[in-house]
């Protein structure tokens, strides 16, 4: 679940509105996360520091948080 805020966070620095929605109960299933995200084009840099807060207070390596910020 930490990787899928992550990644929803990512998302919505670079202005897309998301929601995180489960499509298979987590009792039976906790991999069954769905991202639905839909460009509204506002651009949320101060999310940033919290995702990179979380990489590094869990050591945490995130592909793509790799390929948006370390290009």
């Amino acid at each position: 679940m930490l990787t899928d805020a992550i990644r929803a966070n990512i998302l919505e620095i670079f202005g897309y509105k998301v929601d995180v929605l489960e499509f298979v109960d987590m009792d039976n299933s906790p991999k069954n996360i769905l991202l639905r995200a839909e460009f509204v084009n506002r651009f949320k840099k101060e999310k940033l520091k919290e995702v990179e807060d979380l990489l590094i207070n869990f050591n945490i390596s995130q592909t793509l948080y790799d390929l948006m910020f370390k290009m």
